[in-house]
């Protein structure tokens, strides 16, 4: 039996190498394509008695997260190792929303 594909979610903040590594194994024992996810969410403004509390992101914020992301990816190959077909995705966006809505 095999699989086109395998989705695994990676934490950006903390990339699993054992979650990854057990990802690769799997997606080698059904001959699937191993696909990484990851995503980091942009906070709503908070307002508190009149008051905000945590404004909309900057282009800063953001490019920050970009790059986190991007680590995060580089992390992700690393971990699953060569020889296998890879590929990493990553959105700014809930992570749960970007885990439903992720095309496989």
């Amino acid at each position: 039996m095999s699989y086109a594909s395998l989705l695994v979610y990676v934490n950006a903040d903390h990339v699993s190498t054992n979650l990854v590594a057990v990802a690769a194994a799997v997606a080698d024992k059904f001959s699937a394509r191993l696909i990484g996810l990851s995503a980091l969410a942009v906070l709503p403004p908070f307002v508190a008695e009149g008051v905000v509390v945590v404004d909309n992101a900057t282009e800063f914020d953001i490019a920050k997260m970009k790059a986190k992301l991007e680590s995060a990816g580089n992390k992700f190959r690393s971990a699953a190792g060569s020889g296998r077909e890879v590929e990493w995705r990553s959105a700014i966006e809930f992570p749960t929303k970007a885990v439903i809505d992720a095309p496989i």
